[in-house]
């Protein structure tokens, strides 16, 4: 998981501190609350797989509900998925936020002529009541609508799956 953080949020901290830095104000802190949003998304599903129960996903899966097979790969993984989500992209969108907060705040103090140091103070307080106030919203949301949301998990991890992709090449 070290080496997969490292080589993930060079790429992507590198690129959003790129495409920030040569962004007007206005796209920069949409590029910023995307990455806060994309954080607390994947905290919500990292959530509801550590809290849904498999039983109606087998149910789901010998019926063939698109996704289901998908759905109970990750609940089966618990551990792993929920690290990937929580740990990993959540994490790491947390951080990469706060290196956009600061391009951001040096943006700001650069075109209203106001000390960086205010203006950093204030642009990470929001983000961190951003982030934070997100997640613990979003737990709850996880919690409470686990298997909807690992049921909507299943079907767009079941557009990328590999099983898809094999059937397609068997039928050729």
């Amino acid at each position: 998981m070290f080496i997969i953080t490292f080589v993930l949020a060079l790429i992507l901290g590198g690129a959003s501190n790129t495409v920030i830095e040569k962004m007007n104000l206005l796209f920069a802190i949409v590029v910023l609350v995307l990455i806060v949003f994309i954080g607390i998304l994947f905290d919500i599903i990292g959530m509801a797989v550590a809290t849904c129960e498999e039983a109606p996903f087998h149910a789901k899966a010998a019926r063939k509900v698109k996704g289901a097979k998908q759905t109970l790969r990750l609940l089966k993984s618990k551990d792993k998925t929920t690290n990937f989500c929580n740990d990993l992209m959540g994490d790491m969108c947390g951080i990469i936020s706060g290196s956009a907060a600061a391009l951001i705040s040096i943006k700001i103090s650069t075109i209203m002529g106001i000390d960086v140091t205010i203006t950093s103070l204030l642009i990470s307080a929001i983000v961190a009541a951003a982030t934070v106030g997100g997640k613990a919203l979003g737990k709850k949301v996880g919690i409470n609508k686990a298997e909807q949301i690992m049921e909507l998990v299943g079907k767009i991890v079941s557009i990328f799956s590999s099983d898809k992709i094999k059937s397609k090449n068997n039928r050729a």
